[in-house]
């Protein structure tokens, strides 16, 4: 469900104060691995092939995505993309030093689509999962993460069933869920992604919600 601000009032836009980007080599290195094997393994379905709402909008090679060349330097052939996850600004920057901690992950929102790290292609909809920090430097603001995430072959559903999530994963066939509820009711698409190797978190977005 959308948050709304204190006064009962959706935000109208997300006004960024500050961008970071995170560099630790061994989060990389680890990426990078597993990156290699994936591409050892069969490739991964299209997701753009798969039924629902096509390319992923912050895909390079989708003409909206209007993309910076910072940004394009994914492998798509894994499913490789950016991709937003809502935080605070303290746990953002925690995750961009220790990577994702996937015991962890889907404890604060739920798990409509099982357990693992959520992730989106639209701001909007991570930051229904962001919160801001109390107090200290960032008080006040909220935090998204844009990170580099392989999707690999991805299980497409489009509504809340998780027996049948679960019974999917047993196969190890996937290595990822995408949850279509764009497709299914207009909202948004998520991804959750099942093994931290699979993702890096590589910017940090600090910001002011704008009523």
């Amino acid at each position: 469900m959308r948050k709304f601000g204190k006064d009962g009032k959706m935000p109208a836009r997300l006004v960024v104060q500050q961008v970071l980007r995170m560099e630790d080599v061994n989060l990389w290195q680890r990426f990078l691995a597993k990156r290699s094997e994936l591409a050892r393994g069969p490739r991964p379905v299209q997701l753009h092939q798969l039924p629902g709402s096509g390319r992923l909008k912050t895909a390079p090679k989708e003409p909206q995505a209007n993309l910076p060349s910072c940004l394009q330097d994914v492998c798509p052939e894994l499913n490789e993309a950016y991709l937003f996850h809502g935080s605070s600004p303290g746990g953002a920057l925690g995750i961009g030093e220790s990577g994702f901690n996937m015991s962890m992950a889907g404890s604060h929102v739920g798990s409509m689509f099982g357990a693992g790290a959520y992730f989106a292609e639209a701001s909007s909809k991570s930051d229904e999962y962001a919160s801001e920090d109390p107090s200290g430097v960032f008080s006040g603001k909220h935090a998204l993460l844009l990170c580099r995430v392989l999707v690999g072959n991805a299980f497409y559903i489009t509504e809340s069933n998780i027996p049948q999530i679960d019974e999917a994963l047993a196969t190890r066939r996937y290595d990822a869920v995408l949850g279509d509820r764009e497709a299914k009711v207009g909202t948004f698409r998520e991804i959750v992604a099942l093994d931290q190797t699979q993702i890096y978190p590589e910017y940090v977005v600090i910001y002011n919600r704008s009523y």
